[in-house]
């Protein structure tokens, strides 16, 4: 019997995005930003960025994630 190694058990979704929103806030914390930068700065920027690199289907999923 073959064990499957832990690449083959992968978050789901929502916990990716949890996961990606909590990190992001906390390296906004840590430069001790205003939390709206988030929103406002980061958020867009992001977003471009994985539309341009990745395409359009791709970056949406980055549009879940709230700060």
């Amino acid at each position: 019997m073959k064990i499957a190694g832990k690449e083959h058990f992968r978050q789901s979704s929502s916990d990716e995005i949890a996961e990606a929103s909590f990190e992001i806030v906390r390296m906004i914390s840590r430069a001790k930003k205003s939390h709206n930068i988030g929103e406002t700065l980061v958020k867009p920027c992001m977003l471009q960025a994985a539309s341009i690199v990745l395409g359009e289907m791709k970056s949406r999923k980055l549009s879940k994630i709230y700060l």
